[in-house]
């Protein structure tokens, strides 16, 4: 009776830890887990505006999936219009997350791994706090689209382990509905999980017919929610336009001038490649040395001379390397876990959830192919990457030597330390510089100081502009609409390169004719990682020349007098421009 009870309590152990670390880094990046410029603000004001009635696609030119804008727009409706509201709901989309990622991950190898890997997550990737600030975690996300489509990945790839277990076809029709929701997010998790589930199949024991028969259950379910997204859609718009809406980015995927993009390029490694390789070659050759020492020292020489060595290297080369750097090689161990796993994928549903969490690690990597990191889009596309490779060092490898396993537990969880903490420490810079308070009530934030004047400027432009009436924000910046609670004049609300590739400049500029702003705000932005320098120089001048035509400056806030938007040599400068008489 007693060994039962140590168990029971054994088993909360794991979670517990895991709830706890997600508390302290909720408390440590509270309310500092946005850009103010950069990309949130846009989330944040189409929530808002379908709060108030707005129509995707139609009164709102957005480019990815209804699911994700609708369920926030739902939040604010309910319970009110703040930045609050937006972390209240994604606090809960985290809490179902880390959920399913541990009993996953605990499925994949055992408790103790499990927990490891969910620490891991919850500090690099729900919380992160990179390249100085917020914006690419779970709670103020550059795109709400991103930590929805992880949560409902990982509620298809649960459902996918029961059916592998006991097929049925309600459990095949509830993963077809898990990937139709998954399709109406974003389009990177519609193609990993996609190819995840043909793995899973691969991995079935079942008949050929009965998978054909489950598989069209799946087909039918994942269709249902597309349609029904499409059929609410034209009540408000033409089929063909809420078609466009439901099929979200693929509408755009292989359209090269709005994904030929040099940051999208780096992003991806493939520029500058030989830089991108050189990396990855480094990164590989010394973490499998390191691996292959302290694993050997564990077998042969026991635990403690072990983990003393790994301590010991992990301390002697922390201050040295740039860990933000290391997991360069990730969707090389991905593919190579998928090539470990491939054989044995049958044996059980514990072996064919390891061939397909390392598929879908893979496939969700091919974005950042040869630059793996957890910063940027990797908070959300190398996070099932990242918890393969914590489950391995501290669960698969172990697991191979049972004899030894607690050894090699020992001389393996420094360099997972290590990876986490040196993240860590350019993350507290990020927070200890976000000092400046920026809106008030249920929308305050922190950020960084390059958004020293954004505050006078948004209550300036709630000043100025009617209730009733419209505010322009260029290049980017719907956090000022947002926060002055004034819409744009028109569809379009954001004007930096990609936007402007693919809805047309000339569009843009029509819509704005017919529709002049009560005020127009400029914020200094240079674009140079999209190949152009400046807004109104290098794109978009034709929509600069209109503006400057038309408006005339009022205030401008800048650390030099010299200083304007959109210049060379500018650090920090934001304008508001009213009509001209």
């Amino acid at each position: 009776m007693k060994s039962g009870t140590s168990a029971s309590e054994r088993a909360w152990l794991g979670p517990l830890v895991v709830v706890l670390v997600a508390l302290a880094m909720a408390a440590w990046t509270w309310r500092a887990w946005a850009e103010p410029i950069v990309d949130f603000g846009g989330e944040a004001y189409v929530a808002w505006r379908i709060s108030q009635g707005d129509v995707l696609y139609r009164d709102l030119a957005y480019f990815t999936g209804p699911l994700a804008p609708y369920l926030h727009g739902a939040a604010m409706s309910a319970c009110g219009a703040s930045l609050t509201t937006i972390a209240a709901l994604n606090f809960l989309l985290l809490g179902a997350t880390l959920t399913l990622l541990w009993r996953l991950a605990r499925r994949m190898s055992d408790a103790f791994a499990a927990t490891c890997a969910c620490v891991a997550f919850t500090i690099l990737c729900a919380f992160g706090l990179h390249k100085g600030g917020g914006n690419y975690n779970f709670i103020w996300p550059y795109s709400q689209e991103m930590p929805l489509g992880f949560l409902l990945s990982l509620a298809a790839l649960a459902t996918l382990v029961r059916w592998i277990e006991a097929p049925s076809r309600a459990r095949a029709a509830l993963l077809g509905l898990f990937y139709g929701l998954v399709f109406l997010t974003k389009l990177e998790f519609t193609v990993a999980l996609g190819g995840a589930l043909l793995l899973g199949l691969a991995s079935s024991r079942t008949s050929t017919r009965e998978r054909l028969e489950h598989s069209a259950c799946a087909l039918v379910a994942a269709l249902a929610p597309v349609a029904l997204a499409w059929g609410l859609l034209c009540t408000e718009l033409p089929a063909r336009g809420a078609l466009e809406g439901v099929l979200g980015a693929w509408t755009h995927a292989f359209d090269a001038r709005t994904s030929d993009f040099p940051l999208y390029r780096y992003s991806m490694g493939i520029e500058p490649l030989g830089f991108h390789l050189g990396r990855i070659a480094l990164w590989s050759l010394g973490g499998c040395t390191l691996v292959v020492l302290v694993s050997w020292l564990a077998l042969r020489k026991g635990a403690v001379l072990a983990s003393g060595v790994s301590l010991a290297i992990v301390v002697a080369l922390f201050a040295a390397l740039s860990w933000n750097d290391a997991l360069y090689p990730l969707s090389f161990f991905a593919l190579g876990a998928l090539g470990a796993t491939w054989r044995s994928r049958a044996s059980s549903p514990e072996s064919a959830l390891r061939t397909v969490w390392s598929g879908f690690s893979l496939l969700l990597l091919l974005r950042m192919a040869l630059n793996a990191r957890v910063e940027f889009y990797g908070f959300a596309l190398a996070a099932p990457g990242l918890v393969a490779l914590v489950v391995a060092l501290v669960g698969w490898l172990p697991g191979r030597f049972p004899q030894a396993r607690n050894a090699l537990r020992a001389a393996t969880l420094p360099l997972v330390a290590a990876l986490v903490l040196g993240h860590l420490f350019p993350m507290a810079v990020a927070r200890r510089t976000s000092t400046v308070e920026l809106l008030r009530g249920g929308d305050r934030m922190l950020t960084h100081p390059g958004a020293t004047f954004l505050q006078e400027a948004i209550d300036l432009a709630a000043e100025r502009c009617p209730e009733s009436g419209s505010l322009l924000v260029l290049p980017e910046g719907a956090l000022v609409n947002y926060g002055a609670r004034r819409r744009a004049p028109t569809a379009y609300f954001n004007y930096m390169p990609p936007e402007v590739a693919m809805f047309g400049e000339e569009a843009m500029l029509d819509a704005l004719k017919a529709s002049p702003p009560d005020a127009v705000v400029l914020i200094h932005r240079s674009t140079a990682e999209y190949g152009v320098p400046f807004f109104g120089t290098h794109y978009g001048t034709h929509l600069y020349a209109w503006v400057r035509e038309r408006y005339r400056p009022v205030k401008l806030w800048s650390f030099d007098p010299k200083e304007r938007p959109f210049e060379p040599g500018t650090r920090h400068a934001i304008a508001l421009l009213e009509p001209r008489k």
